[in-house]
Parts: C-alpha cells; sequence; structure tokens
C-alpha cells in the first residue's frame, strides 16, 4: 500500500540522485517512516500537488515552468532542468506517487467508506466499519492494489492519461481537488466527459487489438482477474452494487464489459434499464 515508507524511499532516492538536496531533505524529512507525519505530508501534496493532477498524468512540460514545490524545500522545476533522461523519469514517477498520496489519504480506510457511501447512496456507518476493521479487509485491499499496479489495464490507462487531449475532453473545467464531484462524475456514464473518456480507452484499446499489441483473451482474463480480487477484498461492501446479488441478477462477465457483439450491447442497455427501474421504486 501507498504509504510513509514509499515516501521516505523516494526522498533516499533523490538523495542518491541529487546530492545537493541531502542537507535541505534531512532538514525537512525524518530518516524513517515511524519518524513521519504522514497525515501532514497527505495535506502537503493535496496543496501542492492535487492540482496539477492533469499535467502530472499527461507528463506536461510546461507545468515546470513554474516552481512546483513538491517537497518541502525541494523546487522540482529547478530539478527537471538538470535532470538526465533517467532521473527526469524518476522526477515524474515520483511526482506521481505524491499525486496518488493526495487522493488515497493517509487513511485509506476512509477514502473507501467516502467512495462506498457515494456509490450505495447510504450514509450508515456501523457495518462498513466493522468490515474496514478486519485484518482479512485490509489485506485484501492492499493486495488488489499491488495486484493492479502490475495490470495492462493499469499501464493502458497512464497510457490514455499521457494522450489526452484536455480540452477537447473538457478537463481542464474539472477541479481534480473537488473528490466528491469526481466521483459523481465517474458513476454517472451519461456525464459528456465520462462519456468521452470512455470512447477514448474504447478506441486506444480496440487499436491495440488490431494491431497485436493486446490480445482480447489477456485484456479480458486481467479484468476477471480483478474483478475475483476486487470481490473477495471488498465484496461485502460492493456486491450488491457492482455485481448484482446472486438471487437477483446475474454476475456481468468481462466479455460482456467488452464485447461489441449486439448480444452485449443489449445487455449491457437491459442492465441499465433495471438498474434505473430498481432505483426508481425506492
Amino acid at each position: 500500500m501507498i504509504g510513509a515508507p514509499q515516501i521516505v524511499e523516494c526522498i533516499a532516492e533523490l538523495k542518491k540522485d541529487f546530492p545537493h538536496l541531502e542537507a535541505v531533505l534531512s532538514a525537512n524529512y525524518p530518516a524513517t517512516a515511524a519518524e513521519m507525519n504522514f497525515d501532514a505530508e497527505v495535506e502537503y501534496f493535496k496543496t501542492h500537488v492535487q492540482p496539477h493532477c492533469m499535467d502530472l498524468l499527461k507528463k506536461n512540460e510546461d507545468l515546470f515552468k513554474e516552481p512546483r514545490h513538491f517537497l518541502r524545500g525541494v523546487d522540482f522545476s529547478e530539478l527537471i532542468k538538470e535532470a538526465g533522461l533517467t532521473a527526469r523519469e524518476k522526477i515524474w514517477t515520483y511526482s506521481r506517487l505524491f499525486l496518488l498520496v493526495s487522493y488515497l489519504g493517509a487513511d485509506i480506510m476512509g477514502t473507501i467508506k467516502t467512495i462506498w457511501s457515494s456509490v450505495t447512496g447510504k450514509t450508515e456507518t456501523d457495518d462498513i466499519d466493522e468490515i474496514l476493521k478486519d485484518e482479512s479487509t485490509q489485506s485484501g485491499v492492499e493486495e488488489l492494489f499491488e495486484v493492479f499496479k502490475n495490470t495492462r489495464i493499469f499501464k493502458i490507462g497512464l497510457e490514455v492519461a499521457e494522450s489526452l487531449d484536455v480540452r477537447q475532453l473538457g478537463l481542464d473545467q474539472i477541479d481534480f481537488t473537488n473528490i466528491p464531484a469526481l466521483l459523481e462524475m465517474v458513476k454517472n456514464p451519461n456525464h459528456p466527459v465520462t462519456k468521452r473518456a470512455i470512447t477514448t480507452v474504447q478506441n486506444l484499446i480496440e487499436h491495440k487489438m488490431r494491431t497485436g499489441s493486446l490480445r482480447k483473451e489477456d485484456f479480458i482474463g486481467e479484468i476477471e482477474m480483478l474483478k475475483a480480487k476486487f470481490q473477495s477484498s471488498l465484496g461485502k461492501l460492493f456486491s450488491t452494487e457492482l455485481f448484482g446479488d446472486a438471487g437477483d441478477r446475474p454476475a456481468r462477465s468481462a466479455l460482456d464489459l467488452t464485447s461489441n457483439h449486439p448480444e452485449a450491447r443489449r445487455a449491457r442497455m437491459l442492465a441499465r434499464l433495471q438498474e434505473r427501474q430498481k432505483k426508481g421504486k425506492k
């Protein structure tokens, strides 16, 4: 899981790559994760890194035309000027790490609770608190995250982010620091930005499949694997909302989600109609 150890490791690497930062980094950051005030670091990243979400995802070099203190006492715009190719990639990698920390927060289970409330519309927390405190749930979340980082899906997501036309998609109008609004946008398949983003991802995947750089079987296999991992770690919270109860409707497979066959499209349309009907009855 992303946390204080990763931040400490990042700082140690920066000291090696940029020896002149040794003094300022040592003055502002502890040598061990146990000594770090991770809550304070999360807040710092929210203020100094999170507002530059899209520029970091796209590796927009213009971001560093102005001072960027992504770490206390360190101007990353100066670092990138003097960095070689390998060091530049590390700067981007660490900057994205800080961005991820800003969203996940110091309390990953608290973040999951927020997402759960947004997805389900429920505000009761006793049941979810009991589930999230369970050690098996916490280890499952950590395993899910580690697995996801190494999937083709994650890599394709980064590739999409780097190639997005921000203005064409309307992303320049999005406040990436407003997490509840972001969750609402992602939940709504009819949101203009969501629809355009989905189309972009679909086009990229289809292109990779046509050129042979991505096999449909591998992609479907990853979706099924992640779905199984998700259900084993967080199924008690989200199985009904995302997959359907076993006695309610059959869970949709990865093939259903990716196929352009008319029957698959019809199945997706019926599933959406069923969801709307269920919500209308409440």
